[in-house]
């Protein structure tokens, strides 16, 4: 009987501390810091976290030196995309977090799909890439919302928003 009794309080203490972070439930947080467009400092359980946005690949500000094909240097666009998340992202907001399938990413940041609502109507993650200010990122396993993000890209760039937009030629 303790062995039974034991199994189902460690049950309940582990779904506890798992609490939200299911796959398909939003879990409350609030912003505390925009560190780039799609990279930011949360108060999540108590604690403060850096989060990642799943699906969205920005330019980014510093250059560094690196293999990886998913990294695009464009300082300027790195920093439009900073200012739009941190005027969209104001310090003390609550905002809605909802996990897939891998939770984190090498650099221990947790991966998120970010909504600016409780019941889900508005994820910044497409946000961003409607408005032009990232590419498509996708990575299995967390490809929950793969067509959605895919359509909101794809329509930046055929109405030519953000870094999508065509540079005028200047004429000589």
């Amino acid at each position: 009987m303790r062995k039974k009794s034991a199994l189902v309080i460690l049950f309940f203490f582990g779904f506890f501390l798992k609490g939200f972070s299911q796959p398909g439930q939003l879990a409350e947080g609030k912003i505390k810091r925009v560190l780039a467009g799609d990279v930011y400092k949360l108060e999540y359980k108590g604690a403060i976290v850096q989060t990642r946005l799943i699906g969205v690949n920005l330019p980014q500000e510093k250059k560094i030196k690196t293999a990886n094909q998913e990294y695009y240097y464009d300082p300027q666009q790195a920093q439009q995309a900073r200012i739009f998340a941190s005027q969209k992202l104001i310090p003390g907001q609550k905002v809605y977090l909802e996990f897939d399938r891998k939770e984190r990413d090498s650099n221990g940041y947790l991966l998120v799909y970010l909504w600016l609502d409780r019941e889900g109507k508005e994820m910044f993650n497409e946000i961003l890439l409607r408005e032009g200010y990232g590419r498509l990122l996708l990575r299995a396993p967390n490809l929950k919302y793969e067509k959605q993000l895919t359509e909101a890209f794809q329509e930046a760039q055929k109405l030519g928003r953000g870094i999508w937009q065509q540079k005028e030629k200047k004429l000589p």
